[in-house]
């Protein structure tokens, strides 16, 4: 831990010397992607904001079903919390080591998220419903838990889907609350040996992760590895 600790503090640092050297890190409020893509004081052009638009105007529509295919999502990205009542994610306490068959039980607390909005994916409901706040402005949502054993700890791996009874897992959280009081998350063991990645993250009513107010706030989800044995 204290190895990972050092490396990070150290890719911190030279971020944080990349940033201050950046000739465009005042355009994008002191935060730089690391690449000039305008010249200060250049009008941002994107390259597409509607499915209309050339770039994606070839790609058949989505529809509100997932699918394998390539498809341009119309719908509008809608509400952004604001900065203060931006989501988070914590993943409180979690296993190092468990044995094969045995559940990978782990805790979740989230923060500025009403779980309460879940719009069944395999029903259609899958990116079609713009992101919403309740009363207080707070993003109404859920979140998603999953466990995926890895064949190489050191390459990231290729997509892979979760669901409850496979190999890899998968559950949703939506218990109508909203508290940061942490909840226990209960993950069907593996019967194979290795290093499973496990990992929490917030969803809008439509299952996509909260906006944030700016691009250098972290998302809301947390990741930890347990070893199988």
């Amino acid at each position: 831990m204290r190895k990972i600790a050092v490396v990070a503090a150290t890719a911190a640092l030279t971020l944080g010397a990349a940033i201050v050297q950046s000739p465009i890190a005042a355009a994008h409020g002191n935060h730089s992607h690391g690449r000039v893509v305008t010249q200060p004081g250049t009008p941002l052009v994107p390259l597409a904001d509607s499915c209309d638009d050339a770039p994606l105007a070839g790609l058949p529509p989505h529809n509100g079903f997932q699918s394998a295919q390539a498809q341009c999502v119309d719908t509008q990205f809608g509400a952004v919390s604001a900065f203060e009542n931006n989501p988070s994610l914590l993943i409180t306490e979690f296993p190092k080591k468990v044995k094969k068959g045995e559940n990978i039980v782990f805790k979740v607390s989230t923060k500025n998220l009403l779980r309460d909005r879940f719009l069944a994916a395999g029903q259609g409901g899958y990116y079609i419903e713009s992101a919403t706040l309740d009363e207080n402005g707070v993003t109404r949502g859920h979140f998603h838990s999953g466990c995926q054993l890895l064949d190489n700890d050191s390459v990231a791996p290729p997509p892979t889907r979760l669901d409850s009874q496979g190999a890899n897992r998968f559950v949703a959280t939506e218990d109508g609350k909203r508290g940061a009081a942490s909840v226990t998350i209960t993950i069907p063991g593996f019967n194979q040996g290795g290093i499973v990645q496990c990992s929490s993250w917030a969803g809008d009513g439509s299952h996509r992760i909260p906006m944030m107010s700016f691009a250098n706030v972290r998302p809301a989800f947390d990741s930890f590895r347990v070893e199988v044995k």
